[in-house]
């Protein structure tokens, strides 16, 4: 019997001994493989085993739709996570004194030194590291294999292709990225992800794969048939993940406070754009209006070549949609159309009575002209013909 009739190796959730796939039962205890095709008739009159196990998170794992073998090959999970967190704990405490000391140990000042930008990078570093454990440890494999180059590539193509020697051409320039593309591709197939979506956004599923519930197939590997082995795994992980997101909070904060002012300006710019994308939209539709003849005059007749003629808007929002304004106070404004130089020239005031712009060529729209103001031309004033877009 060759090597593919035999499948590969998985392990028997009851003993833990390996055994192959295409096995009916497990020699060493009986347990049947409910995996094979030829027990799945039997499975009706097994007893269903009663044992589950809830997770922190609140799912509850049911070995009727989960199937828990004993991971007796993916290394010590506790000593992967006591060394990852000690030495990313490490680099982080000495890169704080490191910069804290170049501060003269003011503490107010630490927000001008690298520590911030270092907090974040070296958790992303960590937080992609990890995953990568976490999730060789799902396909019941040592954790640290994860760190080696090339090797990992091996062991993946080992797990998902039933070779691991194309996983050596992963080192060959174009040929080996288009490898690691397939990899990912399948790999996040085998967890039940979109593989293309994997491959596009592996910086956020890799992750995903290993922090999160998923599993590789539908299998759990547990250190023992134990409930409290899954909690004690959830706990490490979300423990991590903890740390990591409360440093990349600190880094991200330190840098806004250190750059409060633009922050502040980016935050006026904006709020700003609003009114700006106001003006550029009723513009738009009035010269619409114009072009297809949607038009009507109080007084008069439009002409392209001559006049003056002012379109009033009572309320923007139910003219254009603008989004969120009924979170807002109404926008009221108008667009005066100059055709007196035989070319249309489009102005535009609009106000909410807090904000505004001021009559304005719509060529010279920027969030720079929003000031405070309130005040709209009364349509009685005007020095030209109103007209209503229909």
């Amino acid at each position: 019997m060759n090597n593919e009739d035999q499948g590969f190796k998985i392990y028997c959730p009851r003993c833990g001994a390996e055994m192959n796939s295409n096995s009916r039962y497990c020699m060493k205890c009986g347990n049947l493989n409910s995996d094979h095709e030829a027990n799945k008739g039997m499975q009706p009159y097994i007893k269903d085993n009663e044992e589950a196990y809830q997770v922190g998170s609140g799912q509850f794992i049911s070995n009727n739709e989960i199937r828990t073998s004993i991971g007796n090959n993916t290394g010590n999970r506790k000593l992967c996570f006591i060394v990852n967190i000690i030495i990313y704990l490490f680099i982080m405490v000495i890169s704080f004194f490191i910069t804290f000391k170049s501060v003269n140990y003011d503490i107010m000042l630490i927000r001008n030194t690298s520590f911030p930008i270092i907090s974040i990078i070296v958790s992303i570093v960590f937080l992609y590291i990890y995953s990568v454990e976490l999730i060789f440890m799902k396909v019941n494999k040592p954790w640290w294999t994860g760190l080696i180059p090339v090797y990992n590539s091996m062991m993946l193509t080992e797990i998902l292709f039933k070779n691991k020697w194309i996983g050596l051409f992963t080192i060959i320039p174009i040929i080996g990225q288009i490898i690691m593309l397939v990899i990912i591709y399948t790999l996040g197939k085998r967890f039940k992800f979109n593989g293309l979506l994997t491959v596009i956004l592996s910086f956020i599923y890799m992750p995903v794969m290993g922090f999160g519930t998923s599993l590789y197939q539908g299998r759990v590997f547990v250190d023992e048939l134990d409930p409290k082995d899954v909690e004690r795994n959830y706990k490490r992980k979300k423990t991590f993940l903890s740390l990591i997101i409360l440093f990349i909070l600190v880094g991200v904060g330190l840098i806004v406070w250190n750059n409060i002012d633009k922050v502040e300006e980016g935050s006026e710019i904006i709020g700003n754009s609003y009114y700006t994308y106001a003006a550029k939209k009723i513009v738009k539709k009035t010269s619409n209006s114009i072009k297809d003849g949607k038009i009507e005059c109080e007084t008069g007749t439009y002409y392209s070549d001559s006049g003056i003629y002012y379109f009033f808007y009572s309320d923007l929002g139910d003219y254009i949609y603008l989004p969120l304004y009924y979170q807002r106070e109404p926008i009221n404004g108008y667009v005066k159309v100059d055709n007196n130089s035989g070319i249309s020239k489009y102005y535009v005031s609009l106000t909410d009575n807090k904000l505004g712009i001021k009559e304005i060529s719509s060529d010279e729209l920027d969030t720079d002209k929003v000031v405070e103001w309130n005040d709209i031309l009364d349509e009685k004033s005007v020095n030209g013909l109103v007209c209503r877009t229909k």
